[in-house]
């Protein structure tokens, strides 16, 4: 009789079915969760102008160029409380410090974050600007002119308090210094 009882007895009442069907169910909620995710949390990583960025390549290496030729360099120093930025170059190329330099603040994820910040000239080879920034352990800088004939560079980390030394960049990013 307890042979007849098991065989009536529906799929749905054994627990096989139900752990073989658990995995391929777990995967179909998790990749629609992924999915999700990467829908609601898109990153900057990817340029949305792509074509027009790599046709810019060419002229950013050039000035890049010029800035090794002519040995630029210079300090960077921020002061978090007052949101003054101080810049002394090295020297002025040419032997004429242009009347103000353009300061670009790259944020490495986020393209919403990034800032520039025009430093208009304070005497010799000084300048000064004033900026908020937003919290973050890394910003890439880079430093030009307002004609873009020269850029200069840096990785800087706000939370060591030194001077940034910013110099010539080898590439167009200056991650990969």
């Amino acid at each position: 009789m307890s042979t007849q009882a098991t065989q009536t007895r529906r799929w749905y009442r054994y627990r096989g079915p139900w752990l073989i069907m658990a995995g391929p169910a777990a995967v179909v909620v998790a990749s629609l969760v992924t999915a999700w995710l990467a829908y609601r949390t898109q990153d900057d990583l990817v340029d949305a102008n792509y074509y027009q960025s790599g046709q810019s390549v060419n002229r950013i290496l050039k000035t890049n160029r010029y800035a090794q030729q002519h040995h630029l360099g210079a300090e960077l120093r921020f002061n978090a409380v007052t949101g003054q930025i101080d810049v002394s170059l090295d020297q002025c190329p040419g032997g004429q410090c242009p009347p103000t330099l353009q300061l670009q603040l790259r944020h490495p994820a986020r393209a919403q974050l990034d800032r520039s910040v025009i430093l208009a000239l304070d005497g010799g080879s000084r300048y000064r600007g004033n900026a908020t920034l937003p919290p973050a352990h890394r910003w890439y800088l880079a430093l030009s002119d307002s004609e873009q004939v020269w850029r200069i560079g840096a990785v800087w980390e706000p939370l060591k308090p030194q001077a940034v030394h910013l110099h010539p960049l080898q590439s167009v990013n200056p991650e990969d210094q």
